[in-house]
């Protein structure tokens, strides 16, 4: 894979596309993307058989197949009211494994349970380590993309570095681990960018992303909803995933890429030039006492020092 020069491409906001959601307690109407605009209204009990352009093992789906419920990241319901079909990719763009201090997940165990859950792809996101990359791809076979990944502690916060196999140093500066990640062929996105504590707020700012994550399903919606509004005013990409550090949260949160995307290549590409959108779940008000409980208690054992 060749090495993205992320200065020389200029990302562009691409509308979210939030579909097939239930639960959703908040009225504000969202602006049509790109692909609600070719497909018009839709009903989203419609059944269609798309066609199967399968290459490299990878064949993207048909819309209205929707994600898990919850409280949606996007705050519109999507409703198919026509059988049209449009061609898109649904990937889990943050998942730990037991290569993670906070995991004990099975990297073929996350596997099994991605294509159980429809999704054409997952990438392996542990805390400054690649040890699950390798894993994941054995068990995947070739019939689940796997992007190699890594999620890289800076002194400011967290960063996903997608397209990377080998470990960055951690505690650098942000524009530093941004260097690193594109030097390695990679492209970096800003994790989670305003959760507390692990998000790197306004140094967000100090690196040119070419996205941010604006769908972390671990994340509280209003640091979701401050991530999605801060990339558009910046007119740059959006991603989403589950964050999961146990398996079967894996497919809560995700990133939407469109048409004829099959290939990892082809994924980073549309990841650095801002084409993908994000769809998922909030953390709620129970996920958030298992949670604080969760990371308090470890950080207690890893003697009061971060990720």
């Amino acid at each position: 894979m060749g090495r993205f020069d992320q200065h020389a491409i200029m990302p562009r906001v691409v509308p979210h596309a939030a579909r097939g959601l239930t639960g959703i307690d908040d009225p504000v109407p969202s602006a049509p993307t790109a692909m609600d605009l070719v497909l018009g209204p839709a009903d989203q009990h419609s059944v269609m058989e798309p066609a199967d352009p399968r290459l490299d093992g990878h064949a993207p789906r048909c819309i209205g197949t929707g994600i898990k419920s919850g409280r949606a990241c996007r705050p519109q319901a999507f409703k198919q009211k026509r059988p049209l079909c449009a061609f898109f990719m649904r990937l889990d763009l943050h998942n730990h494994t037991r290569y993670s201090p906070d995991s004990r997940a099975d990297p073929a165990v996350l596997v099994s349970l991605a294509r159980k859950a429809g999704l054409d792809g997952i990438a392996i996101t542990d805390h400054n380590s690649v040890g699950g990359i390798q894993a994941a791809e054995d068990a995947a076979s070739g019939n689940l993309l796997v992007i190699p990944a890594t999620e890289v502690s800076t002194r400011s916060g967290h960063i996903l570095g997608y397209g990377v196999r080998r470990v960055i140093p951690r505690d650098l500066s942000v524009t530093d681990t941004v260097e690193r990640i594109v030097s390695l062929g990679g492209v970096a996105v800003a994790a989670h960018p305003y959760r507390f504590w692990s998000g790197l707020g306004e140094a967000v700012a100090e690196a040119p992303f070419p996205a941010y994550e604006t769908c972390n399903a671990r994340t509280l919606r209003r640091g979701n909803d401050r991530a999605r509004s801060t990339a558009r005013t910046r007119r740059i990409g959006e991603t989403g995933g589950s964050d999961s550090h146990f398996a079967k949260e894996v497919g809560d949160g995700l990133t939407v890429v469109s048409a004829g995307t099959v290939r990892l290549d082809d994924v980073l590409q549309e990841i650095a030039r801002g084409k993908t959108s994000a769809e998922g779940t909030n953390r709620g008000g129970a996920a958030t006492v298992r949670y604080v409980s969760k990371a308090v208690g470890e950080w207690i054992v890893r003697g009061m020092r971060r990720i």
